[in-house]
């Protein structure tokens, strides 16, 4: 997408569609938007530059209960999803996160397990175009409050699937489908929360793509067949390298036990794949659950250093994986699940959204879902950068737009290069005059 430096042009594109019932509120909503995303971590006083009109304004619209966060996510969310249709792969990966709190607004939040802090619960799904890691943008969020009330395992198994938690994973895609043209593109990237069976027969069904991270070593068709026996008896097809991404100390979606921290390192690791029929599984609503079809790719870490625990990947995948190159593939796309990991530190902690000092948890649901593309932009920038430093800024900026940042940089030069300077350098030069 053009103009990712030009907060104004870049925030009409992706929130001038949003309908909030008048086009003024659309209006405010743009120009709130381009405000944020010039100074993404600072407070809402400071990105309005001391301009008390703005600031009035900026409050008076996050504060509005006529203003629908629900229809903010929409508009953009459709924005970003006509972005993704020209792209022939689109990574849809998805996850959950808390936005915690622990001042006065913690009373009207979720329980966390914690005794000071509370929560609103947010799933989203950040779409990439795999080849180059670009971000395209923010696909959808769904967001809710925890109960206090935890219901047994026994009694849980007994709620309804589309009742429980995890339905969030199947509901997102719902969203995806209803708002975009395209889903022959969409391959949905979860871990291991994911691997629920009506999630995956949900795909099978409207025949969609996914790559699933495996929780368990599930059952298979063929007689007393077990997922992980199976495809651990398949030749290597290769080796392959894999980034361990770094990690802090936190506790596990898919199990709920806490986890140590984790250095980033290259794994070594050995690739296996075959074809595989799951078995149902006896749990939930057995009646119309079927034996689902698809490959499975295993991904083991030859060595680790000691003390650490070894790299250990079960994926499920509706892609092909009959040769390595397949295969690699599959592992490829798992590989970029850490990206939706990295969004959420960039919404919480790089655009401030844990440190505003909201009153109201629909003000706050406002305020999370204007900021949410503003994070993928961030992310966006940053992996250009990182994947591309040297290629030429006129993939992210006009002619006129680099020629004003070289002069604004260079204020005892009067004629700019006649060739345009790299991604590297135009980000730098922002970055020293943010």
């Amino acid at each position: 997408m053009e103009h990712y430096f030009d907060q104004a042009s870049w925030a009409k594109h992706v929130y001038g569609g949003c309908k909030l019932g008048d086009k003024r509120r659309t209006k405010r909503l743009t120009s709130l938007a381009a405000t944020l995303a010039s100074q993404p971590s600072v407070s809402i006083p400071a990105a309005c530059g001391g301009d008390t009109a703005r600031q009035e304004g900026a409050y008076r619209f996050i504060e509005n209960d006529h203003v629908d966060a629900a229809g903010i996510e929409e508009g953009t969310s459709k924005r970003i999803l006509k972005d993704a249709e020209k792209h022939d792969v689109v990574l849809a990966i998805q996850d959950t996160t808390a936005v915690t709190y622990d001042h006065a607004l913690r009373e009207q939040l979720g329980h966390t397990g914690s005794t000071y802090t509370r929560a609103m619960n947010v799933h989203s799904v950040l779409l990439v175009a795999p080849g180059q890691r670009g971000i395209i943008g923010m696909g959808a969020q769904k967001w809710w409050v925890r109960k206090k009330v935890r219901k047994s395992k026994l009694e849980y198994q007994k709620v309804p699937y589309e009742e429980k938690e995890s339905f969030k994973w199947e509901e997102t895609v719902r969203l995806l489908l209803a708002r975009g043209k395209r889903r022959d593109n969409l391959i949905s990237v979860c871990d291991r929360e994911a691997d629920v069976y009506e999630f995956l027969q949900f795909h099978d069904d409207e025949q969609l793509r996914y790559v699933i991270r495996s929780n368990v070593s599930r059952n298979l068709l063929s007689a007393n067949g077990k997922l992980r026996d199976t495809v651990a008896k398949q030749p290597v097809l290769g080796t392959r390298n894999v980034l361990v991404q770094q990690r802090g100390p936190g506790v596990s979606n898919s199990s709920g036990k806490r986890r140590p921290p984790r250095s980033m390192r290259v794994a070594q690791t050995e690739i296996r794949a075959c074809r595989v029929t799951l078995k149902p599984s006896g749990r939930g609503r057995t009646e119309i659950k079927r034996p689902l079809h698809l490959n499975a790719v295993m991904v083991t870490e030859v060595s680790c250093p000691i003390g650490t625990a070894p790299l250990d990947w079960m994926l499920l995948t509706t892609e092909a994986v009959d040769t390595m190159q397949q295969a690699e593939l599959v592992v490829s796309y798992y590989e970029q699940r850490w990206l939706i990991e990295e969004f959420h530190k960039c919404w919480k902690t790089g655009c401030a959204l844990e440190k505003k000092r909201l009153q109201e948890v629909g003000n706050l649901e406002r305020i999370m879902v204007i900021l949410a593309p503003i994070a993928a932009r961030l992310l966006h920038l940053r992996s250009v950068y990182e994947s591309r430093p040297d290629a030429s800024c006129t993939e992210l900026m006009s002619t006129v737009e680099w020629v004003c940042l070289w002069l604004s940089a260079n204020p005892k030069k009067r004629k700019p290069p006649s060739t345009a300077p790299t991604i590297k350098w135009a980000l730098q030069a922002v970055a020293r005059m943010a």
